[in-house]
């Protein structure tokens, strides 16, 4: 899922485009997605890892999927591979290319296949892709090595909190402004230890704003006796943290997991003040509390998992 909280109409976000493509790059842009691993499979069906990226898509633009960082190494995963990409008028990341290593269960092992190019699933322009490794078959689970490369690719590495304290211009001009920010979580779902797992992420464009903060949480469904009025209840959270200056804030959450069917979700909420004026007569500064979360009411975002 993805929700963007936008600035004033009058800004807008630098993107550099790559000059050329990757292989003649002597400096390749390249996005860890999972480390080559092999383990006992749980319950057939579930996903094991999450991770999120984003790609930059344009003429130049080279995004490849590959055992190395250099992209000249064969994948697979024990036993499917999930691609999905965030859409960001809407809230829904929905899965563009499935690649089942197993054949359906009947391959003796999973199959390697060459590097894969993953631009022909994209849109033009930025792009928060999703990479879900999901067992089938039971027995094992695990993959190669996987990791995207290629012009595009953004590597989104956090950069630390705009310095506010002690600069009354940067605090104040910031404080009429709102950061730009892409949210998106990952479906939760129930792992090997029956725990409820579950990933929120806030890519920080531009943080703007020295107040802008994030939390993440994950969520249950708790509803009275005869099912209704229900409401969301926190399992596990990250608390508040200050948003970077820019970079990809990314969190796993960890939550028990009651027993019988019940429903789950990520939250990502961010947080942020901005300044309207004074109050009336006085030098007292009047200010307004914004709030934006992925999930934008009770209903939304919810998947039912049995424990």
């Amino acid at each position: 899922m993805l929700k963007r909280v936008l600035a004033g109409a009058l800004l807008g976000v630098a993107v550099l485009v790559p000059a050329t493509a990757w292989a003649d790059s002597p400096a390749v842009p390249v996005v860890p997605i999972a480390e080559a691993s092999s383990q006992p499979a749980g319950s057939p069906g579930e996903g094991f890892l999450a991770k999120s990226a984003i790609i930059y898509m344009g003429a130049r633009s080279a995004p490849y999927l590959s055992g190395r960082d250099n992209a000249d190494a064969p994948i697979y995963v024990d036993d499917v591979l999930e691609i999905s990409v965030c859409n960001p008028d809407s809230k829904l990341c929905p899965v563009v290319h499935r690649e089942d290593f197993s054949e359906n269960c009947t391959a003796a092992g999973p199959k390697p296949i060459p590097p894969l190019f993953i631009g022909g699933f994209l849109h033009s322009g930025m792009n928060q892709v999703v990479f879900t490794l999901r067992d089938l078959c039971g027995q094992n689970r695990g993959s190669s090595g996987l990791y995207l490369s290629g012009a595009g690719v953004i590597t989104g590495n956090e950069t630390p909190p705009d310095d506010c304290a002690g600069n009354p211009l940067k605090y104040f001009g910031g404080a009429m402004l709102s950061p730009i920010v892409d949210q998106s979580v990952t479906d939760p779902g129930v792992g090997d230890d029956h725990k409820v797992h579950g990933t929120g992420l806030a890519t920080v464009n531009q943080k703007l704003n020295c107040s802008a903060q994030v939390q993440m949480r994950l969520e249950t469904r708790v509803c009275n006796r005869f099912g209704y009025l229900c409401n969301p209840k926190t399992i596990a959270t990250t608390g508040w943290e200050s948003l970077p200056s820019s970079g990809i804030v990314s969190r796993d959450l960890t939550g028990d997991c009651r027993s019988g069917v019940d429903s789950y979700r990520v939250q990502v909420q961010v947080l942020w003040a901005t300044w309207d004026g004074f109050v009336d007569g006085t030098v007292v500064p009047e200010m307004s509390t914004h709030s934006e979360a992925v999930q934008a009411d009770g209903d939304a975002g919810w998947v039912k998992l049995k424990c």
